[in-house]
């Protein structure tokens, strides 16, 4: 049988283990099935096809479950539809940007969630599953699974406070700080207000959430996120509207409504956590248990969050400032960058739940020690988003007209500047589906802030160039959309760079070791007695190992540790 059929690739021809390997493969099959995390031993290899199932199953499921994006799109469509004057339209698309921007960045440290417990969890697996484990050693690692849960809250609390009182008092972040009209930001305050409400409940509902996707458990994540997004959909336009005996509450009814739909959300993702049979080990909610290694847990989420957030605030620093350049150049040029950012948007939830899904999955093979499936997933992962993420963009950057037939009736200057914009900022797009999905690779490799400075600084140069070429030339709006996309496709090549080295099996391997080992007693002594020892090695004719030297030379995330 060949391995295209059996759609595995053995390293060993050892007929005497078949059978054992075939139940690990239905073993493996049977996790997805029932939603658990899935290891195969390191003999064989996870091919294409098994990843590519993998990765966008977890993916599609994701994205749907990240219904506080699409809770965004239906508020502006309601309070577009409920007052159509100027001032409200436009505070209306003050308060997206406000719930996008300081939400989004609030709720970014949690996102580290799954990519640590993703890694604990895989070593537990492959200890349950070797045998090597004893009662104690696993009850240990279940407790330290189920208080990433119990932190996640923890770290909420702390940031839900300042959160809740941007919004509460957003107004002088809008018109004083950002010079929006009174008016304008008044409407959106009393907006914000209310929806302050729901920020504890949000932050409960994206901690519990990120535990629901470490377990893979993203299909009831959908499920239970879609049903209440219609349900809240319907309740804050019945608030907001009135009907049917209830009194028209306006904007603030809306808000109401998806504050209820917030911690209905939540407190379902929570019975699900509780009662769901496959948890029955993890005390997720054992929230005042004294937890041996709590306060280092706390600080490595912090570790992997903080890049995180700087990636995530930056983002929206970058986007606010494409649209503040496009606003120089021309009122009709900033409607149309308009247009192509929301739509740029909507391609990015799926961007951000195809990195999210690798880079957990990358994460929990490395938990296992898996070293070659983390490398089959890093490959096969970046073609998979490759090859779901691209054929849009690619047909808008060849047919820009698919774009407008989303418009009724658009305006003539409107399609003149899209028919040339449109393309640019599509290769903008795909260059970003494999830079966003790099970028989150490399995190659950362990390289957290190389990664982010490389991404960060190209971006920032791209809207440097935006803004020369845009205001300094005479290329105008297609300046800033070059800059943009040069700004990406120079962070995608940086990131390739690091991620290529990285990815490596004997790479990943030296970082787990450096990860899980203690670090070696240091004194001057030993340091000094090191340096001899190298120079006189390096002196002779023994070969120097420039892999491991080039790890040496890039920091603590690839620092080597003798075995």
């Amino acid at each position: 049988m060949t391995n295209k059929t059996k759609d595995i690739q053995p390293h060993s021809n050892q007929s005497s283990n078949n059978t054992e390997h075939t139940e690990e493969i239905i073993n493996f099959e049977e996790k997805d099935r029932i939603g658990l995390p899935s290891e195969i031993d390191e003999d064989f290899l996870l091919s294409f096809g098994q990843v590519f199932r993998k990765i966008s199953g977890l993916s599609l499921s994701m994205a749907l479950s990240y219904t506080f994006s699409f809770e965004v799109f239906l508020t502006v469509v309601l309070l577009s539809y409920m007052n159509q004057d100027e001032d409200n339209i436009a505070a209306a698309t003050l308060i997206s940007t406000m719930m996008n921007a300081l939400l989004v960045i609030g709720m970014s440290p949690l996102f580290a969630m799954s990519l640590y417990a993703s890694n604990k969890i895989g070593e537990l697996n492959e200890i349950q599953k070797k045998g090597i484990g004893d009662t104690d050693t696993l009850r240990e690692m279940r407790t330290n699974i189920a208080a990433v849960n119990r932190n996640g809250f923890l770290i909420s609390a702390i940031i839900t406070p300042p959160l809740m009182l941007s919004l509460i008092f957003s107004k002088k972040i809008l018109a004083d700080m950002l010079g929006q009209e009174e008016k304008v930001s008044e409407i959106a305050q009393n907006f914000l207000r209310m929806y302050s409400l729901a920020v504890p409940g949000l932050m409960a509902r994206v901690s519990i959430e990120q535990m629901m996707f470490s377990f893979g458990r993203t299909k009831p994540a959908m499920v239970i996120g879609l049903l209440n997004l219609v349900a809240g959909a319907a309740l804050s336009t019945w608030l907001g509207f009135g009907g049917l005996g209830m009194t028209k509450f306006g904007p603030e009814g809306i808000a109401g409504g998806w504050v209820i739909e917030t911690y209905v959300t939540a407190i379902a993702y929570g019975l699900f956590l509780a009662r769901d049979k496959q948890f029955t080990d993890f005390k997720f909610f054992n929230l005042f248990a004294k937890i041996k290694g709590n306060l280092e847990q706390i600080k490595e989420l912090l570790k992997i969050g903080g890049p995180i957030s700087f990636t995530v605030a930056t983002e929206m620093a970058m986007t606010l400032t494409i649209g503040i350049l496009a606003g120089l150049v021309g009122t009709q040029q900033q409607a149309a960058l308009t247009f192509i950012m929301q739509f740029i948007f909507f391609l990015f939830i799926g961007l951000a739940a195809f990195g999210q899904s690798c880079s957990q999955e990358i994460s929990r093979q490395i938990g296992a020690k898996q070293y070659h499936n983390a490398n089959q997933i890093a490959k096969y992962g970046l073609i998979t988003t490759a090859l779901c993420m691209t054929p849009i963009p690619l047909a808008l950057s060849f047919y820009p007209g698919m774009l407008l037939a989303t418009i009724e009736n658009p305006e003539p200057y409107l399609r003149s500047i899209l028919n040339i914009l449109v393309p640019i900022m599509s290769m903008g797009v795909i260059s970003d589906s494999v830079r966003y999905n790099v970028l989150q690779q490399l995190r659950g490799c362990g390289d957290l802030n190389g990664s982010t400075i490389v991404s960060t600084s190209a971006l920032a140069l791209g809207m440097i160039t935006a803004g020369v070429l845009g205001l300094k030339t005479p290329m105008g709006i297609y300046g800033i959309g070059a800059g943009y996309t040069g700004g990406i496709v120079s962070a995608e090549i940086g990131l390739l760079i690091r991620w290529y080295n990285r990815i490596k099996p004997e790479n990943l391997r030296i970082i787990n070791e450096k990860i899980t080992q203690p670090s070696p007693e240091i004194s001057i002594t030993k340091c000094l007695s090191a340096l001899f020892s190298c120079t006189k090695r390096h002196n002779k004719t023994q070969p120097v190992d420039n892999e491991k030297q080039n790890l040496l030379d890039h920091g603590p995330t690839y620092a080597y540790t003798p075995t």
